[in-house]
């Protein structure tokens, strides 16, 4: 009897760790929107019309949110430690244009190959934007919770959304 609940306390102890170590992948855009236990979410609206906010957008993602970066820090959270290719993508709905970006770490292309990891990478960044009126627009934006995006990607797509900043972010 004591070995059977040695055995049941063991296994127990190994799935809670492994499904704490195992995080989600979400294999589409759709999939990480509506799992709202991975990432944390930030809601405003900027006082920008829809439309220019799209225009943004589109003018600026591809040009700015499409890079490889090195990364080589530690603390006491959280080390990060490689290179990573980040890609970023627009696409307009009827009403809501969104921004998803993916974080793939280079060296890990046999788990891509193998459908383990979506071929671009760990969704990371999700950029919403809806219309609220005539010169008004609704922002979403879902962080990852783990493997964070650059913060200089947030803080870029921000300035986008109200307008006060239209440039590319620096990764210095």
């Amino acid at each position: 009897m004591k070995i059977v609940k040695y055995l049941l306390a063991s296994l127990i102890i190994v799935l809670f760790v492994v499904g704490c170590a195992s995080p989600t992948i979400h294999k589409t855009a759709r999939e990480f929107r509506a799992d709202t236990s991975t990432h944390s979410i930030d809601t405003y609206v900027v006082n920008r019309p829809y439309r220019d906010v799209v225009r943004t957008y589109k003018k600026m993602t591809p040009r700015c949110l499409n890079v490889t970066i090195a990364h080589h820090t530690t603390n006491v959270k959280y080390a990060d430690n490689g290179t990573y290719r980040y890609t970023s993508r627009v696409r307009s709905y009827k009403n809501r244009t969104e921004i998803a970006t993916q974080k793939f770490q280079l060296g890990l292309e046999e788990y891509a190959k193998r459908g383990e990891i979506p071929k671009n990478g760990i969704y990371v960044l999700m950029v919403e934007a809806e219309p609220v009126s005539s010169n008004k627009t609704k922002i979403t934006i879902r962080i990852r919770n783990w493997m964070y995006p650059p913060s200089e990607f947030v803080t870029a797509i921000k300035g986008w959304s109200s307008g006060e900043y239209i440039g590319c972010p620096s990764f210095e």
